[in-house]
Order: structure tokens, then sequence, then C-alpha cells
């Protein structure tokens, strides 16, 4: 998933997605071998993004090491979780999250202090000292996603009827882009039944007779 997002230039969303694997191993590694230069768990990951907590392990499915070859691969490790969280950091750097930047070399940094790895933590720093100097100078002006309301209203649209959605996009989007994107694409699927509406009103799921979506 972290690939696909990446291929799509969706930086922040493939970040998350090392930061929620290196979750999940950590979780893993807690529970079978704990060792102190290691996050704690999902539970470590919780100021990156509440959303870990989600990969958080029920003592039912814990998996033990040897069964099927399972959880033995190079990723459970030090290294492995290690090379998790730096990936997730570049792509933050990159994306200018640098407030998730800050929490994911929190972790990285401790395991580095455990090893004396003084090369890493003193690239980490400088790293740290470059996203705070960005964020002093851009202030206000830094360049994030734009965020759009979606809801879905029709029988056709199966699981979707009547539900509301935020979709995130590029920076500098404007509704008009993403109103005609939507429309073309859900056009084509459902033809003169489909119709767009492009206003913040109030809709009646009970007097609606064809697909409509409204976008915002």
């Amino acid at each position: 998933m972290a690939k696909e997002h990446g291929e799509n230039d969706q930086k922040c969303e493939a970040a998350m997605c090392y930061v929620h694997a290196a979750a999940l191993i950590s979780e893993y590694m807690y529970m079978v071998e704990h060792q102190p230069s290691l996050p704690q768990g999902c539970i470590a990951f919780k100021q990156i993004s509440p959303n870990v907590l989600q990969e958080c392990a029920v003592m039912d499915d814990v998996l033990k090491p040897d069964e099927d070859g399972m959880c033995t691969g190079g990723e459970f490790s030090e290294k492995g979780i290690t090379n998790l969280l730096r990936q997730s950091a570049d792509l933050l750097m990159e994306s200018n999250m640098y407030e998730s930047l800050d929490k994911v070399y929190k972790l990285l940094s401790k395991i580095y202090l455990s090893r004396r790895n003084n090369y890493y933590l003193g690239g980490l720093h400088r790293n740290l000292h470059t996203a705070y100097e960005k964020m002093h100078h851009m202030g206000k002006k830094r360049q994030m996603g734009c965020y759009f309301r979606v809801a879905f209203y029709g029988e056709k649209f199966n699981d979707l009827n009547g539900v509301t959605m935020i979709y995130k996009e590029k920076p500098f989007t404007k509704l008009p882009e993403i109103a005609h994107r939507l429309q073309n694409m859900y056009y084509e699927q459902f033809g003169d039944e489909f119709e767009f509406i492009s206003d913040s009103k109030r809709i009646d799921p009970e007097t609606i007779d064809r697909i409509e979506l409204m976008c915002k």
C-alpha cells in the first residue's frame, strides 16, 4: 500500500503506511521478546497517529514465531523497525509534516542511543534542525493538502448510500477540479441516472429517485 501511495505522489499517506507496519511489528516483538530500546508496542506510536492503535494485537491472535514460518522474516527485528521508521521520516520531511517527523525521530533516537550510533544520531538532529527552520520560515504558508466533503445518495451506490467522506487532494486543488473529475467518473458508470449537486444544501433522502452526489 505504501508503494501504491508513493506512485500516486501521496507521500504523507505512504509515510503512515510505514508507521503502521512498524507499529504492528513492534506490538508483536513487545509481546514475544521485550527489548527496552524498541517501541513498546503500538501505544508508543499513538502520538504519531491514533489510528495506529488498530494494530494492537488481541491475545488470541498472537502468532508463535515458529508457527508456519510467520513473523520470522528480517522485518521482525530492530533493523526492520528502524528501516520502516526511517522511510516514514523521509516521506514526512518531503510532505512538510514536520510535527509528525519529530515524533518518529523520538522513536528512532531511542534506538540509536542504545546502540551509540552517533553517526545516525547526528543526521537525525540535523534533519530536525532543518525541519524546525522550515516550520519557522514557512509559518502559515506551508503547502498542505486540500480537503473536500463528498456525500453519496442513492441506492445504486450500495454501501456508500448516505455515506459522507473526506477526500484529500493536492495543495491548491480547487472545488471545480475535483467536482469535474468525480462527475465524469460517476457519469460513465451511471449515465443519465446520475446527478451531481455542487452546493451545500441539505439533502432529503426520501425525495431522491436517482443517483446523486454532493461535493463541497
